[in-house]
């Protein structure tokens, strides 16, 4: 005991209510892709920007770092430096996972999503606990 069929007048009323529909949620993640790719261009700097002296420190300063490796979904993430490395480490799982892919693989909120099998909202908002986080253990590791 079903829905009786619609007619054809309101099955094409429905189907351009959802072009529609679909219409506006690409221009809304359009609008929310340039205002992120704005905000990174105007608070992130490229490495390959750096004045080379700074590369010259980085890699002295690498050489005498330790790696770590986290594993998260099967893939392999290599953290070099010991107080980010423990400082990752005493987050919650999903966190550190986050904060892994998204810093160190350089993947999307929605590549971590589907990866991880959450909301891309639940991604942000568990990211920017996890740098607040972060931010305290290191602070504390300092004093």
């Amino acid at each position: 005991m079903g829905r009786p069929p619609l007619p054809d007048k309101e099955k094409e009323a429905v189907r351009r209510i959802f072009d529609s529909y679909c219409k506006k949620v690409l221009r809304g993640t359009a609008i929310n892709y340039d205002k992120k790719r704005n905000y990174v261009a105007e608070h992130e700097t490229s490495m390959s920007d750096l004045p080379e002296n700074i590369h010259a420190l980085l890699q002295a300063d690498n050489q005498f770092q330790q790696n770590y490796f986290f594993e998260v979904s099967g893939e392999i993430i290599i953290v070099k430096g010991d107080d980010i490395a423990r400082a990752i480490s005493a987050l919650p799982a999903v966190q550190r996972e986050i904060i892994l892919l998204s810093y160190f693989t350089d993947k999307t909120d929605t590549e971590i999503s589907l990866k991880l099998d959450i909301a891309r909202s639940t991604v942000q908002s568990k990211r920017t606990a996890a740098l607040k986080k972060l931010k305290e253990i290191l602070e504390e590791r300092e004093t």
